[in-house]
């Protein structure tokens, strides 16, 4: 049944998703991807460029031919690059001046007979000009299979729980939010986070994963849902921090490649939300007027994906160039009034401000911080209509507030809210570095009157999960009604981030990502360690 589902995938899948997959194949082999592109400008034939575990260096050019064989029109389409690949330096940096050793034509199909003679056709050709023989190989349906399920299906969890999951994810229509809590027990399972693995075993395991994650994702592909794609990935990638941290084992060797290629794919997915966004010309997923109440967060969620990856191709330099005006054309200067929907929502505020300063650091950002924390303090200590924590999301949040048109459960049943916060130090934390002191000491009264939560990982791998589960400690700190401002800065400048895998520490966008997806991972110690990190400081007053 398994092996059905493979043959399914691979014979529906496009282009731009099996070669995700494709690379996590070659990363199981002990390939080292040097150039992977989901087809930039700057593509010039190469979609995928590795170095095999003997060092040569072998070039790969997909082609999207799901369940047919490759014919010889769509050959000519592809034949110049094709020579491309075989013959020109590669231009990329370390091998600007290399040929490849080697070249595939990748499809997910067959290859038609008339196009097996013609590739023999260009191979002697090349050969006349210098080139080794067969400089061209190909790899087709029968060899991905056979890849799959050596690298994959084999090491797929087989509990009729766990085959169930995946069966609900693929029978989704795709256009709806990635059911994360579905997706945890594959990702757990997969890589026996409840076992103590040995270095190659958690390797096969990583790579069994990561096909499990592009299959998983089929539905959602199709329907070109980014951000299920994103969250996924980063699930995928953040589950592979977690399980080196727990085993003990070295991330470089044994899981970076894997987290490397997932972190392209996801910086990849996100430039084409960027260009999806023009072309759209809305914010909303189909009917503005009948999707008015989730208008506004999807736009602040958007504005913070944006500018993450404003941040992080202004790190590491822009694949898309026009990108970046499309992003700052995009992000408003001040947001809409009512985009605070639950504490939820905090880290894409964050996410938004620290954008804005880098775009034009202003007091007002942080003026801005001071506001939202009033609000939310105003509204914990006030009669009604508490805003939720960060584990309830928009469409919890939508189906209470219209819960007799709906006709549906409360959501928020058995659950107050009221002067209690999960994200309220962190903004006071924010406004401490930012040296507010009159801001912290109007608010400090209010601020001693809630009752901070925080959970706390037992183990620092346990952050890098879409739950902790019962390995971690629920902890509520009260402050005192007065404090010296000396002793609050010493507080908040403490490093933040001890309760986190240390390869999600050296990756801070990707950590970025994590909590702007999972806003309850936006611990007190995440924010500090990413405010340290993001924030640009401005000019202020101190009082």
């Amino acid at each position: 049944m398994l092996e059905r589902l493979i043959e399914n995938w691979l014979d529906s899948a496009g282009e731009r998703s099996y070669q995700r997959c494709f690379c996590q194949m070659l990363v199981g082999q002990e390939y080292r991807i040097v150039h992977n592109t989901e087809h930039t400008p700057l593509e010039h034939g190469k979609d995928v460029i590795a170095v095999s575990p003997c060092g040569k260096v072998v070039g790969f050019q997909l082609k999207g031919n799901p369940g047919k064989s490759l014919k010889p029109s769509q050959f000519h389409e592809i034949r110049g690059q094709l020579e491309q690949l075989a013959t020109y330096t590669l231009g990329i940096p370390g091998y600007e001046r290399k040929i490849p050793d080697e070249c595939y034509l990748v499809t997910n199909g067959e290859i038609d007979e008339a196009v097996s003679a013609e590739l023999q056709h260009l191979n002697g050709a090349l050969e006349s000009r210098g080139h080794p023989p067969e400089k061209i190989k190909t790899i087709t349906r029968g060899t991905l299979l056979s890849w799959a399920n050596s690298l994959g299906l084999s090491l797929w969890p087989s509990e009729i729980e766990d085959f169930g999951n995946l069966i609900e994810l693929l029978n989704r229509a795709g256009n709806e939010i990635f059911p994360a809590d579905v997706f945890d027990p594959l990702l757990r399972h997969t890589l026996r986070m409840h076992e103590t693995l040995k270095a190659s075993e958690l390797r096969r395991r990583i790579t069994s994963a990561a096909v499990m994650t592009a299959v998983a994702l089929h539905s959602f592909s199709r329907r070109k849902n980014y951000f299920a794609e994103i969250t996924a990935w980063t699930l995928f990638a953040t589950y592979a921090i977690a399980a080196c941290e727990k085993n003990s084992l070295d991330f470089k060797k044994n899981a970076a490649e894997a987290v490397l290629t997932a972190r392209g794919a996801i910086r990849g997915l996100v430039g084409q939300l960027c260009d999806e966004i023009p072309e759209r010309g809305i914010l909303s997923e189909g009917d503005p007027f009948s999707e008015f109440a989730f208008y506004r967060p999807r736009a602040l969620l958007i504005y913070a994906l944006m500018g993450i990856y404003w941040m992080w191709s202004d790190a590491e330099g822009w694949n898309e160039p026009k990108h970046k005006a499309v992003v700052e054309g995009l992000i408003p200067e001040n947001l809409p009034p009512q985009s605070l929907w639950g504490e939820g929502a905090i880290p894409h505020l964050l996410a938004f401000t620290w954008y804005q300063k880098r775009i034009a650091a202003s007091p007002a950002q942080d003026e801005f911080v001071a506001a939202v924390l009033r609000d939310i303090l105003r509204n914990k200590l006030g009669p009604a209509g508490h805003l939720p924590s960060p584990y309830y999301g928009i469409e919890d949040v939508v189906r209470h507030t219209y819960l007799k048109i709906l006709g549906c459960d409360d959501p928020f049943e058995g659950d107050g809210f009221e002067g209690t916060s999960y994200i309220c130090e962190s903004l006071m934390m924010y406004l401490v570095r930012a040296n507010l002191k009159e801001r912290c000491k109007e608010l400090w009264p209010d601020f001693t009157r809630i009752n901070h939560e925080r959970v706390v990982p037992d183990e620092a791998w346990r952050f890098a999960l879409y739950r902790t589960g019962e390995g971690a400690t629920n902890a509520t700190n009260i402050y005192p009604s007065t404090m010296q401002w000396r002793d609050l800065q010493k507080l908040c400048a403490e490093q933040g981030g001890a309760d986190i895998p240390e390869a999600l520490k050296a990756d801070p966008i990707l950590l970025l990502l994590f909590v702007t997806i999972f806003p309850f991972r936006a611990s007190f110690s995440a924010v500090k360690f990413l405010h340290k990190t993001f924030d640009v400081p401005t000019a202020t007053t101190p009082g």
